[in-house]
């Protein structure tokens, strides 16, 4: 399985040959997912754009096509350590990419992202740039 990070899925619905090119490659390799986190995120900012709500349909679209993980209690318990560890150190990341992060490696997927500034900094994730 590998995880879609909102960066690559915009990519996507905006048409990006360098993502549409990725996105190919990644379908043969592996099972498609992204996160509930991504999902909001997709989702909210279809509907804020301009032309929004056909956006929306169109982000909805493609969401149903990649299996969409969940917060779930194991992914809160890794993000709150995890989080706990980044404070005390005074290095916390963005807590939508902590929730990503911890859902991807709870799930045991890699993030496919072009952030790699905070998500390198949660421990034994795999993060692949596209």
């Amino acid at each position: 399985m590998i995880c879609l990070d909102s960066d690559f899925l915009v990519a996507i619905l905006r048409d990006n040959s360098e993502a549409l090119a990725s996105l190919e490659r990644f379908q043969r390799e592996d099972m498609l997912a992204t996160t509930s986190i991504n999902s909001f995120e997709i989702l909210n900012g279809a509907l804020i754009s301009s032309g929004g709500k056909q956006k929306y349909l169109r982000a909805r679209s493609m969401l149903n096509e990649l299996e969409v993980l969940a917060f779930d209690q194991t992914a809160s318990e890794l993000a709150s350590s995890l989080y706990a560890d980044m404070l005390k150190k005074g290095k916390p990341i963005a807590i939508s990419d902590l929730y990503i992060g911890s859902i991807a490696l709870s799930a045991g997927a890699p993030v496919i992202t072009r952030n790699l500034k905070d998500f390198e900094r949660i421990p034994g994730l795999k993060v692949i740039k596209w």
